[in-house]
């Protein structure tokens, strides 16, 4: 699993299309029982579903933590994915990546 999401981007060498993210892409990344979910625009409203994390798609999800932030997430994995409560303030001002623990 590298990404899910709408938006598609082109990359040739080191140059890569510039596209309008949507809050449904994330790209992915992983060490040991940690993913790390890179969700490419901070949803309004604050919630927010990773697909690919759904129960029985991947071992159960045991903690979520956002990176450069002390705010709790709280969370719910379903078979629709892995569900996201948001902190109001977006700690910073990219992508913002969700450390995810599997079991």
């Amino acid at each position: 699993m590298a990404g899910e999401g709408p938006s598609q981007v082109v990359i040739e060498g080191f140059q890569e299309d510039a596209v309008p993210w949507t809050v449904e892409d994330f790209r992915f990344t992983s060490k040991g029982n940690q993913v790390y979910a890179f969700q490419m625009k901070w949803p309004e409203g604050g919630n927010s579903v990773i697909r690919s994390l759904a129960k029985g798609k991947v071992s159960n999800v045991i903690g979520v933590n956002i990176l450069g932030s002390d705010a709790p997430i709280k969370f719910e994995q379903t078979s629709r994915g892995l569900a996201l409560d948001l902190p109001e303030q977006m700690p910073a001002d990219f992508a913002q990546c969700y450390r995810v623990s599997l079991e």
